[in-house]
């Protein structure tokens, strides 16, 4: 887990105010409201899906985390690309060398969902990137490849490649790979929340690694403050917004990148053309799921500033705060018109 936990994708880290005097936003010279009943909240630190989560409970519904961890643990074993005996790694496996893989109905219906998002996305966010990671290094020790290797992972790269019929997953190509590090922790978020719904939770957060989900607001009513990391300086917050329910991701290319001559290249890639996106340095989404939050918020990163607020405009129930890299240098902060995220500090 220890070498797991260094290889996780996961882009950022956002602050919330969960009850934990380091986690606490609110205050501290910030202008925001002090969050109150910090006593009725429990915070859980724990290890699951390959980083760290945090999981704020009204403290008399605390032992319920257990139960939610419990179900992140089961979807990293379903979807862990590290893991050869996951079910993506199995079915990985099985792409360089059968040409097809039966799934499970729950790895299906979630194949079949970023075939949704890759349609709404025009693109940007596909899961078959994963010989470009590869290639990188991004499942290993990162480094520039040959330019012949790129050549030939961006020619398995293609959600058009990729047939799922009766069950059976099916590669049009050999060598052919899946990524879902750009939704998998946001969906595994989401089963955790069902899971503590049914436990009887009105009121709580789940923070794996920046994929947030809230479970209504905080048990006075007021919202959970989420801060959002200067991708510059990561010991700041570039900005703040509320959540009183739904889901908050980030995702960005200032944390995992291999330096070249060009500049850097991020993990995160454009599977229309192989190349890593620069103009947008991170892109924080808002939506009604962490699984939905999460596969828009990489998708923002690939398709560059304009499209993606675009983008973030036309899904209902969806809102996005972008910082970029401005031609002439230094950064901007860019928002769509519902996301009202209270910018911090000049950039």
């Amino acid at each position: 887990m220890k070498n797991e936990q260094k290889r996780v994708e996961r882009r950022t880290f956002i602050w919330a105010a969960g009850g934990a005097a380091g986690l606490a936003l609110a205050g501290a010279g910030l202008g925001l409201r002090r969050a109150r009943s910090q006593a009725e909240l429990h915070r859980v630190d724990a290890t699951a899906m390959g980083s760290w989560v945090q999981i704020t409970l009204p403290a008399g519904q605390a032992a319920a985390a257990a139960v939610a961890l419990e179900e992140l643990a089961r979807t990293e074993e379903r979807l862990s690309a590290f893991r050869p005996e996951s079910e993506l790694g199995q079915l990985n496996r099985a792409a360089r060398h059968e040409g097809s893989f039966a799934v499970s109905p729950a790895l299906g219906a979630l194949i079949a969902e970023c075939a949704g998002y890759n349609r709404l996305t025009d693109g940007a966010f596909d899961p078959t990137v994963g010989p470009l990671v590869e290639a990188w290094g991004f499942r290993g020790q990162p480094g520039r490849p040959p330019r012949w290797l790129l050549r030939s992972a961006f020619e398995r790269v293609g959600l058009q490649r990729l047939h799922l019929d009766g069950g059976r997953l099916g590669f049009a190509r050999d060598g052919m790979s899946l990524d879902l590090g750009g939704i998998a922790v946001g969906h595994g978020v989401d089963r955790a929340v069902g899971v503590l719904r049914r436990a009887g939770v009105r009121h709580g957060l789940i923070n794996a690694a920046g994929d947030l989900r809230a479970v209504g607001p905080r048990p006075d009513g007021s919202p959970w403050i989420i801060g959002v990391p200067h991708p510059v300086r990561p010991r700041e917050r570039i900005a703040a917004l509320e959540l009183r329910g739904g889901a908050v991701t980030t995702s960005g290319t200032y944390l995992k990148f291999v330096a070249t001559r060009g500049g850097r290249v991020s993990h995160i890639f454009d599977p229309r053309s192989g190349d890593s996106p620069r103009e947008v340095v991170s892109a924080t989404v808002r939506a009604r799921s962490a699984t939905a939050a999460d596969a828009l918020a990489t998708a923002a990163v690939v398709l560059g500033a304009d499209e993606a607020l675009a983008m973030l405009e036309r899904v209902p129930g969806v809102e996005g705060f972008l910082v970029v890299q401005k031609p002439g240098g230094g950064l901007e902060a860019r928002q769509t018109g519902g996301m009202r995220a209270r910018v911090l500090v000049a950039l």
